[in-house]
C-alpha cells in the first residue's frame, strides 16, 4: 500500500506540474426536464439560504505540494467510490471545476431547494471541506462556472422564479468569494460560458424574454464587461455548444425552443470581436446538448449524444476549425443513446458514461472514444458506480471524478466515483 500510494503521489505530482487543466462550460436541461423529486420549492429554496452559516472557520488548508499517506486511488484501470467524511448535500444542475489539486462543487438543487452551498474535495487527502458562503452568489441552478488557474468564476443561473444576471469570484486558497460586477446582459440559464486565458465570454441562453444570442466578455483581472458583436452571431438559442481554442470560440447547436434544434454554429473572435459561419455539411443532426457533452481536443471540438429530432442519441462530430469541416464519429461500440451524461476529456480520449435513455432509465455504462482512430471501448462495467443522470464529472489530471446527480429512484446522490480509463 505505501508503494501504491507514493506512485500515486508521483504520478500526480508529474501531472499537476504538467496539465494546468481548466472547467468545462456546463449547460443544463429543459425545466420540465427535471425529475418529479427534483423539483424545489421557492419557500424551501429561502429556508436553506438563511438557515446556512458560513463555515469559514472549519476549512482546513492544505498544502498543495504534500499527498497524504490515505491516497488508495487505483493506478490501474477501473472503479473505485470516492472517499470523504461529510460532502456536500446531493443535487443537481450544480457546477464542478478542477483547481489542479481539488474539485469545488457549488450550487445547484438539493432535496431542499436551490442552494448556494458547495465544497471542495482534496483528491491526495480523500478529504472534504465546506466553502464559505459569505458573499457568494444567491442560491441557483443551471449557471455557469470556469475555472481561470486560480479562481472560480460562477455567473447567472435560475432558481425557479429569477433569472440572475450576477455572479460571483471564488478563490480556494483563502475560501473567500468576491461579487462579479454588473453587465448588460440580461439574466439567463442554458448559456454557455468559456475561459479564454484572461477573460470568461458569456454567450446566448435563456432569459425572461426568451433565448438570446447577445453576450459579453469578463474581465476579472479590472472586474469590467466588454459587450459582443452581435453581426454574424449565431441565431438565438440555448442549450447549445461552446469551447475555447486557444484563440477563438466555438459556438454550436441548440434549439429556439424545442421544435427547432440546429446544427449550425459561428467561431468568435475576441481580438476582432467577430464572428465567422461554420460548414454544416457532414455536420451532426440538429440537436440541444443537455450536459457538457462538448469537448475541445487540441485541434478539434468533438461534439456527442444529447436530444435530436428523434430523440437520445448517439450520434456525433468532429468539427475541425482549420479545414472548416466536419467528421462523422463512428457509432460502431458507442455507447446507448443518452442524455444527461458526462463527458470528459482526458487529454486524448473522451470519456462518457451515466446518463439517462427514456426506453432503459438511468445508465451506469459508458465509453471512450479515441479520436485518432475513431473507435469506441467499453468502460468496465465490474464494480461501476451507482447509474445516475444530471451529475458532473471532472479529468483530475490522471483519472475521471464524479459526483452527484440522481439515481433511477430520483434519489440525489451524495456520492462519487474515481475512473481510470
Amino acid at each position: 500500500m505505501q508503494l501504491r500510494n507514493a506512485s500515486l503521489a508521483i504520478l500526480i505530482a508529474v501531472f499537476s506540474a504538467c496539465n494546468a487543466e481548466t472547467g468545462e462550460p456546463l449547460t443544463s436541461n429543459t425545466p420540465s426536464d427535471l425529475p418529479d423529486a427534483a423539483v424545489p420549492s421557492d419557500d424551501a429554496a429561502t429556508a436553506t439560504e438563511a438557515g446556512s452559516a458560513s463555515h469559514a472557520g472549519s476549512f482546513v488548508q492544505l498544502d498543495p505540494g504534500q499527498f497524504y499517506p490515505q491516497v488508495h486511488y487505483p493506478l490501474t484501470q477501473g472503479w473505485q467510490t470516492l472517499d470523504g467524511a461529510n460532502p456536500p448535500t446531493g443535487r443537481v444542475f450544480h457546477t464542478a471545476v478542477w483547481t489542479n489539486i481539488q474539485m469545488v462543487i457549488w450550487g445547484g438543487a438539493d432535496s431542499t431547494g436551490y442552494t448556494n452551498t458547495g465544497a471542495l474535495y482534496d483528491v491526495g487527502a480523500s478529504l472534504w471541506n465546506p466553502m464559505n458562503k459569505a458573499n457568494a452568489p444567491s442560491p441557483r441552478g443551471y449557471h455557469t462556472a470556469v475555472w481561470t488557474g486560480s479562481k472560480m468564476l460562477v455567473w447567472g443561473g435560475y432558481d425557479g422564479n429569477n433569472f440572475f444576471a450576477d455572479g460571483g469570484i471564488f478563490q480556494p486558497n483563502l475560501n473567500s468569494w468576491t461579487p462579479i460586477a454588473a453587465s448588460n446582459l440580461s439574466g439567463r440559464m442554458y448559456h454557455s460560458a468559456v475561459w479564454t486565458g484572461s477573460k470568461m465570454i458569456i454567450w446566448g441562453g435563456h432569459t425572461a424574454a426568451g433565448p438570446v444570442n447577445d453576450g459579453a466578455l469578463y474581465d476579472p483581472a479590472s472586474n469590467s464587461w466588454t459587450a459582443m458583436s452581435t453581426a454574424g452571431a449565431p441565431s438565438a438559442r440555448e442549450m447549445h455548444a461552446a469551447v475555447w481554442t486557444g484563440s477563438k470560440m466555438i459556438v454550436w447547436g441548440g434549439e429556439l425552443n424545442p421544435n427547432s434544434g440546429y446544427n449550425d454554429g459561428a467561431l468568435y473572435d475576441p481580438a476582432s470581436n467577430s464572428w465567422m459561419a461554420m460548414s454544416t455539411a457532414g455536420a451532426p443532426s440538429a440537436r440541444r446538448l443537455t450536459e457538457p457533452t462538448t469537448v475541445w481536443t487540441g485541434s478539434k471540438m468533438l461534439v456527442w449524444g444529447g436530444y435530436d429530432a428523434n430523440g437520445e442519441t448517439n450520434t456525433g462530430g468532429l468539427y475541425d476549425p482549420a479545414s472548416n469541416s466536419w467528421t462523422a464519429m463512428s457509432t460502431a461500440g458507442a455507447p446507448s443513446a443518452r442524455v444527461h451524461h458526462t463527458a470528459t476529456w482526458t487529454g486524448s480520449k473522451l470519456v462518457v458514461w451515466g446518463g439517462y435513455n427514456h426506453q432503459t432509465g438511468v445508465l451506469d455504462n459508458g465509453g471512450v472514444f479515441d479520436p485518432e482512430t475513431n473507435t469506441w471501448t467499453a468502460t468496465v462495467q465490474t464494480g461501476a458506480p451507482t447509474g445516475r443522470e444530471i451529475h458532473t464529472a471532472i479529468w483530475a489530471n490522471a483519472f475521471v471524478v464524479g459526483w452527484g446527480g440522481v439515481d433511477q429512484g430520483q434519489k440525489y446522490l451524495n456520492t462519487g466515483y474515481i475512473y481510470v480509463p
